[in-house]
């Protein structure tokens, strides 16, 4: 299981451009996270599509795991959906 801090935050680089985010997705929204993703979705189906779609593809244990949060930042479920 992914254990990080809910309000603890994450860095996320993408295109050079450095920002920071937290675990915690906006009320009413589920958060997916993975390197270079951040996305918040109103429909927790959708959220789990998004990362049981990336987590399906991996073909190794380096390859990214995008992970699941509720708006409380809330651990939900990572790849173990689809192992």
């Amino acid at each position: 299981m992914f254990s990080i801090n809910a309000n603890q935050k994450v860095v996320n680089r993408r295109n050079g451009n450095r920002r920071s985010t937290t675990l915690i997705a906006p009320a009413g929204n589920t958060r997916v996270v993975g390197i270079d993703l951040f996305g918040d979705y109103d429909d927790q189906s959708i959220a789990f599509k998004v990362a049981d779609e990336h987590n399906e593809s991996r073909t190794g244990p380096m390859d990214d795991v995008y992970y699941v949060y509720d708006d409380q930042g809330n651990y939900i479920r990572g790849n173990e959906a689809v192992d």
